[in-house]
């Protein structure tokens, strides 16, 4: 399915929604929101999902995608736990099991974005791993950017209601902000029900 933006601002567009955001919200298909007249750059988001391989095997089947190049963005998420039973904010046991995290974390995205890319130059595209740190849109944005891309592929999980209201799906925020066109491809909903590996 494909859609036009007519780039409401954000805030109009959380509050309300767009007719794309909407669409994307709703559909069993992938839907392209489109902001660009070519598709030569994409940047791929990847997790390791089980939904996000539905997104990175578009790469291989659709023929639109046999001269882009890909760059494959693999986040970790380093943020500090806050739980009950975690030492207090700033101790020394607290920075320990941030930094063992951490370090896992980054080790898990840098070979996840390795091995996508590895496989997406099996199936004759060129590729590169970019591995990043941080909040998942944001990076997603900003290598997007970077890269000059003219497609941002993702999934979503379909988080729906006042939760995706309040705190948004990195899926939703690219929408929202980004100025290359995004392909979104949902998870269906036996794969939300399957554990993830």
């Amino acid at each position: 399915m494909v859609v036009g933006s007519r780039g409401h601002g954000t805030i109009e567009s959380m509050l309300l929604g767009s007719v794309s955001a909407e669409v994307i919200d709703h559909a069993m298909t992938p839907v392209l929101v489109a902001r660009r007249r070519r598709i030569d750059r994409v940047v791929l988001a990847w997790d390791g999902s089980t939904s996000a391989s539905r997104a990175a095997k578009l790469l291989g089947r659709w023929p639109i995608f046999a001269r882009s190049s890909v760059r494959v963005v693999s986040v970790a998420d380093l943020e500090i736990p806050s739980l009950p039973d975690f030492p207090g904010a700033g101790s020394p046991e607290l920075m320990e099991i941030y930094f063992a995290a951490a370090d896992a974390s980054r080790s898990r995205h840098d070979l996840l974005a390795s091995e996508m890319t590895v496989d997406l130059q099996a199936a004759g595209l060129t590729a590169e791993a970019d591995c990043r740190e941080g909040a998942a849109a944001t990076e997603i944005l900003a290598a997007a950017n970077a890269f000059e891309a003219d497609l941002i592929l993702l999934d979503t999980r379909g988080r729906t209601g006042m939760a995706r209201l309040v705190l948004g799906s990195v899926a939703r925020n690219v929408l929202h902000h980004a100025s290359s066109s995004v392909l979104v491809v949902r998870e269906t909903p036996r794969e939300a029900l399957k554990p993830e590996a």
